[in-house]
């Protein structure tokens, strides 16, 4: 019973925080999103990901796709498919070291440096269309990958067929690609400036050789 003229002791109130009342003086904030935590360690220059290589090779592409000076050689019977080859390697960027012939007899000779090609420079590459009226495309090709000085010159062999026996005899003689002619303009200069970037920029051609290794004088 509690004493006369005090007041009962009061009871203490537990704190109570009534769910979702927000403490702070403030606007209400959203719930917080989760962080992404960085890795401890970055990829090495050794072990890049796959799409770091991705990047990696066409940026490299992009910036090392220079053209070299190089000699081509173009073995065409056809007058137009001369011209618009002719055409299209200028537009492609090959303003001298184009050189042409009509025929098969007349590649070997080029090759070989005789008679009227006695000063003319071995070419670095050969476009051969499979198709000639003397010699046939195979003959020429057979020809040059058969002589130990020539047989490095890459001989691109063109034909407006993809038959597979045509296609077999090609690589059978060591020819380095086959591909069939596009017979639309706007494609067939595509696939001259395709040809051309390829050998003049991607690729490390053989070296030159000199006219003592070949016994010219």
């Amino acid at each position: 019973m509690p004493t006369v003229g005090t007041k009962p002791a009061a009871k203490a109130i537990p704190s109570i925080r009534p769910r979702g009342l927000i403490l702070a003086v403030g606007k209400p904030r959203g719930p917080r999103k989760k962080r992404k935590s960085l890795p401890k360690t970055l990829p090495s220059s050794s072990s890049p990901t796959t799409k770091d290589w991705s990047s990696h090779v066409h940026l490299s592409c992009s910036f090392s796709l220079v053209p070299k000076r190089i000699e081509i050689l173009l073995v065409e019977s056809n007058p137009t498919d001369t011209l618009l080859t002719i055409e299209a390697f200028k537009a492609a960027g090959l303003t001298s070291g184009l050189r042409s012939v009509t025929d098969g007899e007349d590649a070997l000779m080029y090759v070989h440096r005789q008679g009227r090609y006695a000063n003319v420079q071995i070419p670095d590459v050969v476009f051969l269309d499979l198709s000639q009226p003397r010699m046939s495309g195979l003959e020429v090709l057979k020809a040059i990958k058969s002589t130990p000085e020539l047989m490095h010159i890459p001989i691109v062999v063109a034909a407006g067929s993809d038959d597979p026996d045509f296609v077999r005899a090609v690589y059978a003689l060591n020819g380095n690609c086959f591909i069939r002619k596009p017979t639309d303009l706007v494609q067939f200069r595509r696939f001259v400036e395709t040809c051309f970037e390829f050998w003049s920029s991607v690729v490390t051609l053989s070296p030159r050789a000199s006219n003592a290794a070949t016994g010219q004088s």
